[in-house]
């Protein structure tokens, strides 16, 4: 589009997105950054402490992207700067939060021929509660914003919105968006549930938010979307100057912990003890605020639902858990450690698989204990094949095929995946390993015979 972008803060988890966004797209870029970090490569970036080195790249710009997340005074700054005159049309565009709609009330049923006072007061009242039971209230509208009340630690986040919808001129666009929940990219508000997941807790706390235990809706978007939204907003600028940048999941938090819980552990979650929940608040009251959100939304004729978006996940993260997940393992490299110890009998193998695993904090994979996991769901087709195997065999052996589908069985859970594992002894021969570790479809799975085991 032969536009120029001004990303402030281009380290941040929001605008870091944005300029990936943005040279994907070959856009011309500058910025600023914090002091102490360090730009990405390929755009001209100034510290946030050179006033004028940001004033002058500002001014060249035709895009200037602020994320309110962190930057409410640096936002208040780009305005003033702005104000004071600059040649040529500016597009302006603020990132914000739809906690800004935080502690907005339901709109309440008209009641006709309602009274005035307490009467009144009763029947608005009645009116609410039988909107609340129907449950057929479609959620609020972008276009409904100057209704929005916002959570109180976002009170300041409002502020700064009406002063840079205020700000539009003649030459000057301005556009605020109302960013939901963020995931992706190696996390933010969901980081710890991954973290969790990925270090295999059978279930995840789901905190109980006003006692509605996870119920609680909460709207979202991938960072990369939303900055997808931004380049949207840019390249072609919509007639409402605020409007909702959010995926069309709009899922529970439960639904949410549970998915990710599928995608990286054993899929189990549980709701918080009051008091697990109320420690979380303490330590990110911010954070908290986000995750308590419940907020129901209209996207019908939305301004996002006209954007031409290569969504990387628009049904939300419930739906995307997996492809998030694999993103948050590669975001921080976090590989498996696979490891056998082999060797011949009374080698010390089991004494150096326990150290490894100790070391490494990795599940140690012995045979009998895999054999021992399978008898004990004694109604199992795998148990039944092992009695079969067992009552078959003089020495009660199992054949190697069978052998090794078990332990890749064992292999496929989730700390296994995840962290890895340490095989203690074991594959012991070829036909072992083959049936262990070949993929689905290979020519063991037609092998129903081996040698013992």
């Amino acid at each position: 589009h032969g536009m120029k972008f001004f990303v402030n803060n281009v380290t941040g988890y929001v605008e870091s997105a944005v300029v990936a966004f943005l040279k994907e797209q070959e856009e011309e870029i500058s910025g600023s950054f914090l002091p102490g970090k360090k730009p990405p490569k390929g755009l001209e970036a100034v510290e946030t402490t050179d006033q004028a080195g940001m004033r002058k790249l500002m001014l060249e710009a035709d895009v200037i992207v602020y994320s309110l997340h962190g930057q409410l005074r640096e936002t208040r700054e780009a305005l003033r700067v702005l104000q004071r005159g600059f040649e040529g049309d500016k597009i302006f565009i603020c990132v914000s939060s739809v906690l800004t709609w935080g502690n907005t009330g339901r709109p309440l049923k008209s009641s006709a021929g309602a009274g005035e006072g307490g009467e009144e007061e009763e029947e608005e009242a009645e009116a609410a509660e039988e909107a609340e039971a129907e449950d057929d209230w479609a959620g609020f509208h972008e276009r409904d914003y100057q209704q929005r009340k916002p959570a109180t630690r976002f009170l300041d986040f409002k502020t700064v919105e009406a002063q840079v919808l205020s700000a539009a001129t003649e030459q000057l666009q301005t556009f605020v968006l109302a960013a939901g929940v963020l995931y992706g990219r190696g996390e933010s508000l969901f980081r710890d549930f991954f973290k969790a997941a990925w270090c295999c807790e059978r279930e995840l706390g789901v905190p109980n938010f006003d006692g509605k235990q996870g119920g609680n809706v909460v709207p979202t978007v991938h960072v990369t979307d939303l900055a997808a939204m931004v380049y949207g907003a840019a390249t072609s600028p919509p007639e409402s100057q605020y409007f909702f940048a959010v995926d069309k999941g709009l899922s529970t938090l439960r639904e949410i912990v549970t998915a990710i819980s599928k995608a990286l552990s054993w899929g189990g979650v549980r709701v918080m003890t009051d008091e697990e929940t109320e420690a979380l608040v303490l330590e990110d009251a911010a954070g908290a605020a986000a995750l308590g959100l419940d907020l129901r939304l209209n996207l019908e004729e939305s301004t996002v639902e006209g954007m031409e978006i290569d969504w990387l996940a628009e049904e939300g993260l419930r739906k995307a858990a997996k492809r998030v997940a694999r993103e948050y393992v590669a975001m921080f490299d976090l590989r498996p450690v696979r490891v056998a110890v082999l060797g011949p009998p009374a080698a010390g193998k089991s004494e150096w698989a326990a150290r490894l695993a100790k070391e490494y904090r990795l599940p140690i994979v012995r045979v009998a204990d895999v054999i021992e996991e399978v008898l004990r769901d004694e109604s199992s087709p795998a148990a039944l094949k092992v009695r079969q195997a067992m009552a078959a065999s003089k020495d009660k052996r199992i054949p190697d095929v069978l052998l090794g589908r078990l332990v890749k069985r064992r292999l496929l859970q989730p700390p296994c995946q995840n962290q890895g594992y340490v095989l203690d002894g074991f594959p012991r021969t070829w036909v072992e390993a083959r049936a262990t570790f070949r993929k689905k479809g290979g020519a063991e799975e037609d092998e129903e015979e081996g040698e013992g085991a």
